[in-house]
């Protein structure tokens, strides 16, 4: 005899993460963005890049705007791609920040380390987001009820 029971849906389950992480990441830009607008010249002299004080301050008006979009958003993908759009571009101003000779080399390279690593986290959070919209493209419905056998008594 078989019975119907309810499936636990492990795309709900990867939704809810995503979504969570997505919220996360909106949080840290918004965080990240006001610092970047308050100590953009002690960031600067930090990094030894006192000349790109007001590209810190655009790069924090840049978190900003991207922290609303994903929190303030129903689908927060398009946001977490501009995230990564900015990783992209932080990434290319450290990076020639490293060419420069008045630089602090090991805080620049400790700063590429630390976006690097965020930029990881937003890939992978853009990859499930992008999951959740297309998800199964097999032309099935999803799967809501499984068929499970019962022993017999």
């Amino acid at each position: 005899m078989a019975q119907v029971v309810e499936g636990r849906s492990r795309s709900r389950q990867a939704t809810r993460s995503a979504d969570s992480l997505a919220r996360g990441l909106g949080w840290f830009s918004l965080a990240l963005g006001v610092a970047e607008l308050a100590a953009a010249g002690r960031a600067a002299r930090w990094l030894g890049m006192e000349r790109n004080e007001t590209l810190l301050r655009a790069c924090g008006i840049r978190q900003i705007a991207t922290g609303v979009g994903v929190l303030a958003r129903d689908d927060p993908a398009p946001w977490i791609r501009a995230r990564l759009a900015g990783d992209a571009l932080d990434l290319l101003v450290l990076g020639k920040g490293l060419t420069n000779i008045n630089t602090e080399r090991d805080r620049v390279a400790l700063a590429i380390g630390a976006v690097a690593g965020v930029t990881i986290i937003d890939a992978l959070c853009a990859k499930a987001l992008r999951w959740r919209r297309y998800g199964r493209r097999d032309g099935w419905p999803p799967r809501r009820f499984v068929l499970r056998e019962t022993p017999n008594m």
